[in-house]
Parts: C-alpha cells; sequence; structure tokens
C-alpha cells in the first residue's frame, strides 16, 4: 500500500530539451559491464584530524554491474560510523492502508475507460507510440494507464533494453559491510504522518489526467535521447571515472513528475517540509559523526557533491574541507 501511494514520488524524471525518435534509427545497443569494478573514489570532508568520507550513487546502474571498492572497505576499517542517506517515512497505519488498497489501485488507471489517445495532444501520443512500439510491443494495457504510470513503466522497459537498472542496492552492500565490523549505523529518517491518506488519494483519484503531461513528456525526453548518456554515466561510475562523471552530468531533479502529486496545498507543503528536513537530519548526522570520530563513512546522490547548492556545499560553507577523488 504504501509503495502504491508514493509510486508517483518516487520517479525519476529529468525536464530536458525535447528529442525525437526516428523509426529507422538504430537499435540502441545494449551495456555490458565484464568483471568486478571498483566504483569511484569517495570523497573526503575533514576538520582537523576528524574525516567523512562520502561513496556518492547513480541511479541507473549497470544491470549485471559486480562492484567492490577495496578503498571503501579499507576505509571500513578504520572508522566509526556509517551514515545512510535520508529516507522520508510515511505513516498510515497498517489497517488503514488495508482500506484504503482498492482506492490506491485505482490511481494508476484511467478513468471511464479511456486510452491514451484520448487525453494526449496528438503530437505527444505520436511519440509516445514511436517508444512504446519499440520498446513494450506487447504491452497494450500501457494504453489505459494514467500517462505518469504508463511513462514510468516505459521508462523501466526502456532501461533494461539498455543494460541498465533503477539499482539501489549500493547502500544495502555498505551498510552490510558495516555491520559486518560492527560499525554503528545511523539511517536518518523523516517520519511523515498523513492525517487523511483517504482525501488525498482522492484528490489525486481526481485530479484530470491531463496534468501528467509535462512529467509525461520528460520521461518521453529522457527515453528518447538520454539513454546513451545514461550508458556512459553508470560506466563512468563503474569504473570511478569522476573526470567523466563531471561531463556527463544529466539534471536528475523529479521537479515534473513531483509536481503532479504534490499539486494540492496540503500534500505540497508536506512535501517541501519533509525536503527541508531531509536536509537538515543529514546536515546533522554528518556533522556529529565529524565532531564524535576519527573516520566516518556516508553515502550520498553525486547530485549533491556537484550541484552549487548541495549537500557538499553546504558542508563547505560551514568550514568544512572537501578534497575530490581522481580519476581510476
Amino acid at each position: 500500500m504504501k509503495r502504491l501511494f508514493l509510486a508517483a514520488l518516487c520517479l525519476a524524471a529529468a525536464v530536458l530539451q525535447p528529442g525525437y525518435v526516428r523509426a529507422d534509427e538504430p537499435e540502441l545497443e545494449e551495456l555490458v559491464v565484464h568483471g568486478e569494478q571498483p566504483g569511484p573514489g569517495l570523497w573526503e570532508f575533514r576538520q582537523g584530524d576528524h574525516h567523512l568520507w562520502v561513496l556518492a550513487t547513480v541511479v541507473p546502474l549497470p544491470r549485471d554491474l559486480t562492484w567492490r571498492s577495496q578503498q571503501l572497505e579499507r576505509v571500513l576499517a578504520q572508522s566509526q560510523q556509517v551514515i545512510a542517506p535520508a529516507a522520508v517515512d510515511v505513516n498510515i497505519g497498517f489497517f488503514k492502508g488495508l482500506t484504503l488498497l482498492p482506492l490506491a489501485l485505482r490511481m494508476s488507471s484511467l478513468p471511464d475507460k479511456q486510452r491514451l489517445a484520448d487525453v494526449l495532444p496528438p503530437a505527444v501520443y505520436a511519440r509516445w507510440s514511436v517508444l512504446r512500439q519499440r520498446y513494450a510491443p506487447r504491452d497494450d494495457d500501457l494504453e489505459t494507464r494514467r500517462p505518469l504510470f504508463a511513462a514510468a513503466d516505459l521508462y523501466d522497459k526502456a532501461l533494461g533494453r539498455a543494460g541498465l537498472e533503477r539499482r539501489t542496492d549500493v547502500w544495502k552492500q555498505v551498510r552490510s559491510l558495516a555491520k559486518a565490523q560492527k560499525l554503528t549505523v545511523r539511517e536518518p529518517k523523516i517520519a511523515l504522518t498523513v492525517e487523511d491518506p483517504k482525501a488525498l488519494l482522492r484528490e489525486f483519484v481526481n485530479t484530470p489526467p491531463a496534468s501528467d503531461i509535462p512529467c509525461f513528456e520528460s520521461l518521453l525526453t529522457r527515453v528518447e535521447s538520454q539513454l546513451p548518456l545514461m550508458q556512459q554515466r553508470s560506466l563512468a561510475w563503474a569504473k570511478g571515472d569522476i573526470a567523466a562523471l563531471k561531463q556527463l552530468q544529466l539534471d536528475d531533479s523529479q521537479s515534473a513528475c513531483l509536481n503532479v502529486v504534490t499539486g494540492t496545498p496540503r500534500l505540497a507543503a508536506q512535501y517541501e517540509a519533509a525536503l527541508r528536513r531531509w536536509n537538515q537530519e543529514w546536515l546533522l548526522a554528518a556533522e556529529g559523526a565529524l565532531l564524535r570520530n576519527s573516520s566516518s563513512v556516508a553515502v550520498l546522490p553525486l547530485r549533491e557533491l556537484f550541484n552549487p547548492g548541495g549537500l557538499a556545499a553546504q558542508l563547505r560553507a560551514r568550514g568544512y574541507e572537501m578534497i575530490e577523488p581522481e580519476s581510476r
């Protein structure tokens, strides 16, 4: 139930310049990564002789990637604490969630037996049709889903054809290594209590499907023109090529899709508050680790290291020195 409720919040869509796929365009070659890969080196934040080492993550990654960082293992052996990326924990109650299941299942479907051709502008539907025939020719059920969810499913299928996957197992591997060494693991969580989840679900279900179109188009654009760039970036991450990662930055913002589900004032306010607390909780954990421990490890999305207003910039503004890893 919680997964359904948050599905739209988890879509990673970029707002990029439009691109178009021709029917005769050559098929994208699947990315295959052979052998064990080291991943990127660790960013270092320090004050005096206290160090915080940060492993940056990207999504998607090569589907068949086998990752092992010997540098990370050495640093963990000398560390006292590991910090996870902050997470939002939505509390709606188990039994209440069960009563909302029928309404939640309606979230992803178009109302009144409509199809995408009925709710999308002709030019947008034409782009969709070309991509669906390429990446999901047998999935006619996508035509009856809300644009938000249809595009997200197509995006995942396109990633699979490119040899990519929205993998989230890097943190799980780091946590497993930390627990094996009996390190303290801090997982900052933002508790978000939804007082009236039924009203929020109903508001979303009753939102016109046309409001999904900006998100829908942003995901189409990513499939049309950004798959090769995502392949290059994921390979640069696997091989630890920091210089290439800097050149291959993607707009990982979720704004086009988040705006669809945070369009109501109540949910928008809750989301903005959770985002502010996300930053505060992680910075609090990072500064606490730098104060108490000689060595700590943290995991963060790569955008937080490169973005001018990201968490790395905020740590530097508080007086901590940052040392970037070298390209392998």
